[in-house]
């Protein structure tokens, strides 16, 4: 494989773990734990980099 296609690749999961992990976020549920983050989407808790949001 070469470099254009493994960034493409990895573009493309990226894009779609993003998806994932909006989707798990809801009117009845706007705040999640990372526990609770993995349980819903199946990502690992180690996946998540969280930034403080104000």
């Amino acid at each position: 494989m070469d470099e254009a296609t493994f960034q493409k690749n990895y573009t493309m999961q990226s894009v779609h773990k993003v998806g994932v992990i909006l989707r798990a976020f809801s009117e009845d549920e706007p705040r999640l734990t990372l526990t609770k983050l993995h349980k819903k989407t199946g990502i690992g808790i180690s996946s998540f980099k969280m930034y403080p949001i104000r």
